[in-house]
């Protein structure tokens, strides 16, 4: 299965005195191949291998429903030493009607080069290089080297390639992405810890409240007009603990009848 990252439309590419080319690096050395050779731009997650294979043959790729055969360009360029970086890239192109994809270790973007400014292979350059590309072009910090997808993709080339069975390549890109999401979090994190720390500075530099109270009274104490307030007598309050039975001593002499009057022992009363 592959992730798709981009779709080239051919009908979009302007004819001209340009060279149209998708940049892509492997082991440090740039490379293009013509825009009009590429279909897609995926992300694999997970390829297949196919056992006893010429190792140019990294294997076979779900895209989109229809199986597709994958090529490890580090091994056609003549780099048997590792399998390359952990996560890689890869450029789908067609040739005879059927689609391969060319793993990369990472893309770069579309250059538009003059065609005057393309030249013949040097021959200082690599044997296994120059065997599939069909030109360079010198750019000013870099040398850009223009692969030719036939020559790649010619019998003669993937079976030069030593004979090896491949482990099943799995590229985790829910990991990566997790991790790049863990780590966003933990910077958003580390600012907030930082905002609460300042607002603390803050308040401990924060001028402190006058005793205003205090300096009131000293005032008040050294001011002869201020006259001096008495304080209560306790005596002159009433007791709380006396108020019940004061209570009890008005409800009795309401109840006693008047002179003159008995009190009957069912409570009528008789003159």
């Amino acid at each position: 299965m592959a992730t798709e990252v981009a779709i080239t439309d051919p009908r979009s590419v302007l004819v001209g005195d340009e060279e149209q080319l998708v940049t892509m690096t492997i082991d440090g050395q740039l490379y293009g191949i013509p825009i009009l050779n590429v279909q897609d731009i995926v992300e694999p997650e997970q390829i297949t291998p196919v056992p006893r294979s010429p190792s140019a043959i990294a294997g076979v790729l779900n895209l989109r429903g229809r199986i597709v055969t994958v090529l490890d360009l580090r091994k056609c360029l003549g780099d048997l030493t590792d399998e390359g970086p952990g996560s890689q890239m890869g450029v789908t192109v067609e040739h005879k009607h059927d689609l391969y994809t060319l793993l990369v270790d990472s893309i770069g973007d579309v250059r538009h080069l003059p065609r005057k400014d393309f030249d013949k292979p040097p021959v200082t350059l690599a044997e296994s290089i120059r065997r599939v590309c069909s030109g360079i072009f010198q750019l000013e910090d870099d040398l850009l080297v223009v692969l030719d997808v036939q020559k790649i993709l010619e019998e003669e080339t993937i079976m030069r390639t030593p004979i090896m069975t491949r482990k099943r390549l799995v590229f985790n890109r829910t990991q990566e992405k997790a991790a790049a999401g863990l780590a966003a979090n933990d910077a958003e994190a580390a600012t907030a810890e930082e905002a609460p720390a300042a607002d603390e500075d803050h308040v401990d530099q924060a001028p402190e409240t006058p005793p205003v109270a205090e300096e009131a009274t000293t005032q008040a104490a050294d001011d002869p007009d201020t006259k001096p307030v008495d304080a209560p007598d306790p005596a002159a309050e009433p007791d709380a603990e006396d108020e019940p039975e004061a209570a009890l001593i008005s409800a009795k002499v309401e109840t006693e009848p008047p002179a003159g009057y008995e009190v009957m022992e069912e409570g009528g009363v008789v003159l």
